[in-house]
């Protein structure tokens, strides 16, 4: 079940988030590993792995999984209140919003936060927690 890349499909696919961010290599940045390039600016998305990823199965076969996972929305601190913009953005583009997950069906996806990121001083940041349910083909 690839949830990376069906996140990072959906994020690239709103031009509300995109117009946001700058580009790297000619794509907008939103990045499914850490660390994030150095020679990229900012500002970026970063949704690198599961926070937990829990197996499900009932009594009639279905078998799935319920996923936890972090999209962190990083700016400058001189940028003002574009990681909190952005953040809004990233939460109307995901939260109760389909996934074409490969391998599975989704169910559900819903959104938590944003909340402040621990950054350096130099760095604005705001962290968005999801609630991933989808079952398995």
């Amino acid at each position: 079940m690839d949830i990376s890349s069906a996140v990072v499909a959906k994020l690239a696919a709103a031009s509300s988030v995109t117009d946001l961010l700058t580009t790297y290599k000619s794509l907008p940045a939103i990045f499914s590993t850490w660390p994030v390039p150095l020679d990229c600016g900012l500002p970026y998305i970063i949704t690198a792995g599961n926070i937990s990823d829990t197996p499900w199965d009932d009594m009639d076969g279905s078998v799935g999984r319920d996923v936890t996972r972090d999209v962190w929305c990083v700016a400058s601190t001189d940028a003002g209140l574009v990681s909190e913009t952005l953040a809004e953005a990233v939460r109307a583009a995901l939260h109760n919003q389909s996934l074409t997950i490969t391998g599975a069906d989704h169910v559900l996806m819903t959104c938590i936060g944003a909340t402040v990121a621990p950054t350096d001083p130099s760095l604005s940041g705001r962290v968005l927690t999801f609630r991933i349910i989808a079952t398995e083909e």
